[in-house]
C-alpha cells in the first residue's frame, strides 16, 4: 500500500543525526532490520535531505521494535489531513442499514 505524503509549501528538509544503539542491543537491531523486505519498507541510501533517527524499543517479551522518530521535524512539516470521523448517531445508522446479518 502506498500513501502520498503532502508537505507544507514552506517545509524545509530536516536532517537529524543518527542515535547510537547500545552494543548490547546491536544483534537484535540487525536481526530486526533483516526482517524488512529489501527496498520496500526501508532501504540503504547514501544521501537524503530528510532523515529521521531510529529508536529501539524493548518489548515486553524481550524482543526489539524499531521505530522512526518523525517527531524530530517531519511531523511538523506535514500538511494537516482532516478526515472527520462519523458521530455515534451516524455510525449506528450506517450499521443498521448495511446489508447482511448483524
Amino acid at each position: 500500500m502506498k500513501a502520498p505524503i503532502l508537505l507544507k509549501p514552506e517545509a524545509e528538509p530536516v536532517f537529524r543525526p543518527k542515535r547510537s544503539v547500545p552494543y548490547a542491543a546491536m544483534f537484535e537491531v540487525y536481526k530486526e532490520l533483516g526482517r524488512f523486505p529489501i527496498r520496500v519498507v526501508i532501504m540503504p541510501v547514501s544521501y537524503s535531505a530528510w532523515v529521521a533517527p531510529i529508536v529501539v524499543i524493548k518489548k515486553a517479551n524481550g524482543a526489539s521494535r524499531i521505530c522512526a522518530d518523525f517527531f524530530t521535524g517531519l511531523n511538523a512539516a506535514l500538511e494537516q489531513y482532516n478526515s472527520p470521523l462519523p458521530n455515534p448517531e451516524d455510525f449506528s445508522t450506517m450499521l443498521r442499514f448495511r446489508a447482511g446479518p448483524c
